[in-house]
């Protein structure tokens, strides 16, 4: 083997190794009774969940190695874990510092590769790199800056949100911001995910209400706190349907009237 051969098979041997942990952390899956999902107590991934509604794990009726490598090669970006496999080493390398680094911003990655792109052989070359960043900027973000989220609300000129939101604060009896923050979960994430409800799916509810009255919200404008993992649920809705912040939510709040006995 050359140096750059050997330098492949490397990352190819780490995420072999990063495959069987996750196998291990699935195992480690239980029912919570009070969320209504499923969750995990791993040892190895400390982003498990995140993982888990990302890849949907609930699909799989057996969990075995060789999905567990399909879920570490798409976390690292690749279409499969024969497309990993076959990667120049250049691939792997760039790739595996996208998949160390998952849990941070989108700078911090970029910067993270120009720092470390010198510890490549030098075969390959500066303007590979440059080429590589751009292609993951482009087909892995949408361009969207979303690196630090301000979830602030408009409804003033949405009826129909107003509406829904309404509906939401006396069935959960909260106010605005508090209702908005309860909609965020792992389990309505999940079913925007599997429903497959999109923007279209908010115009046809909107569209078949239109003739009824709705509800008036008060306070029309807010802003809502939320921590690092409804943040993260945000966020891959916003990728996920390349939408933005204001429809993200309205899908979130959608999700949530189903279980308030309401027709979606």
């Amino acid at each position: 083997m050359n140096d750059l051969e050997i330098f492949k098979q490397k990352h190819i041997d780490y995420f072999k190794q990063q495959a069987k942990k996750l196998l291990k952390d699935y195992k480690t899956r239980y029912y919570n009774e009070e969320k209504g999902c499923y969750e995990y107590k791993p040892c190895f991934f400390k982003d498990m969940n995140r993982i888990a509604i990302r890849q949907h794990l609930d699909k799989y009726d057996k969990f075995t190695l060789m999905n567990a490598q399909h879920v570490i090669a798409k976390e690292a970006l690749f279409d499969d874990w024969s497309d990993l496999i076959n990667s120049s080493a250049r691939d792997l390398g760039y790739k595996k510092l996208v998949f160390l680094n998952r849990d941070k911003s989108l700078t911090y990655i970029v910067k993270k590769f120009d720092s470390e792109y010198w510890k490549y052989p030098e075969e390959e070359n500066k303007s590979n790199f440059q080429v590589f960043k751009y292609t993951y900027l482009k087909k892995n973000i949408n361009n969207k800056n979303i690196d630090k989220l301000s979830l602030v609300f408009d409804f003033s000129d949405n009826s129909f949100a107003q509406d829904m939101l309404v509906k939401i604060m006396k069935g959960k009896n909260l106010p605005a911001e508090k209702a908005i923050s309860s909609v965020i979960t792992q389990k309505n994430c999940l079913k925007i995910l599997d429903l497959n409800y999109n923007k279209y799916s908010l115009e046809n509810m909107e569209y078949n209400t239109r003739k009824g009255n709705k509800e008036k919200l008060e306070n029309l404008k807010g802003e809502v706190k939320l921590n690092d993992a409804k943040e993260d649920l945000i966020r891959m809705i916003i990728q996920k349907e390349d939408t933005d912040l204001n429809t993200a939510i309205l899908l979130f709040m959608l999700s949530a009237l189903e279980e308030l006995d309401y027709s979606v």
